[in-house]
């Protein structure tokens, strides 16, 4: 294991590498899904700012978060645009 640069570091190595295995994933399923609702809190906020009278449909939010996640890979915007454009009708 690398030497920590600051205490803090170290303390949190330690906390970790203390986990089981179980617990190590069900913290990156929580921090996961605290990046999503943030995600999806930071899309109502700027669908509302642009004039969004009318409340995102809970399905089209989750496609935009997602569309979000994947913004690097085009051939998944594509694909999630055309789901978008699906719900919406």
């Amino acid at each position: 294991m690398p030497e920590a640069d600051h205490p803090i570091e170290q303390v949190y190595r330690d906390a970790i590498g203390g986990m089981s295995p179980a617990k190590r994933v069900a913290r990156g399923q929580s921090l996961f899904n605290w990046a999503r609702e943030c995600m999806a809190r930071q899309i109502v906020a700027e669908h509302q700012a642009t004039g969004g009278d009318v409340p995102l449909d809970p399905q089209v939010l989750k496609l935009l978060v997602g569309r979000r996640m994947y913004s690097g890979d085009p051939l998944v915007c594509e694909w999630i645009d055309r789901l978008v454009s699906d719900v919406s009708r």
